[in-house]
């Protein structure tokens, strides 16, 4: 599924360049569908799988629209937006843009076994424990993956996610 995805929007950017946050946006709703979270992490079969959105919304609105009505597995995609203040606790995946504040990867750092699929644009986010993160490479949006990371954090990244990373550490 992410490599027609991938392959899709190869197609359409040489048609009309995609705005980067609707790549990004995409790439996301795969990466939920090629990750594989413990069954505690979810304190009902049917709970919401929560994706949140730390510090300023950079998506102006696709991530919501992109999630919107979808599902993975018997878990519904909520988007929430949080403060840099706000506790991730409750959150199944973590976007922090690069403009995040220390105070959030600080608590990512603390939570550096908690179930959350991390992802980012900023280097600073590999400090963190970070899982993925966004690199512009030339006019592509790529990315990179922090296989460790993952395992730490008890998510089971498929094979066909690592597969068209960039970089896999």
């Amino acid at each position: 599924m992410l490599v027609a995805i991938v392959l899709a929007l190869s197609a359409s950017a040489r048609a009309a360049e995609p705005p980067e946050y609707a790549v990004k946006a995409a790439y996301i709703l795969n990466f939920i569908h090629l990750t594989r979270w413990p069954e505690d992490a979810f304190a009902q079969p049917s709970a919401p799988l929560h994706v949140c959105v730390v510090g300023s919304d950079v998506f102006g609105g696709l991530l919501d629209s992109t999630l919107n009505g979808e599902t993975a597995g018997p878990h519904p995609l909520v988007v929430d937006h949080v403060s840099a203040e706000a506790s991730l606790r409750s959150c199944h995946l973590a976007f922090v843009s690069r403009g995040a504040t220390e105070r959030a990867l600080s608590e990512l750092r603390e939570l550096v076994t908690a179930p959350i699929l991390t992802i980012g644009e900023s280097d600073r986010l590999t400090g963190a424990n970070g899982i993925i993160t966004f690199v512009v490479d030339g006019q592509r949006v790529r990315f990179d993956v922090n296989r460790s990371a993952a395992l730490s954090r008890h998510l089971t990244l498929s094979s066909r996610l690592l597969r068209v990373a960039r970089v896999v550490r």
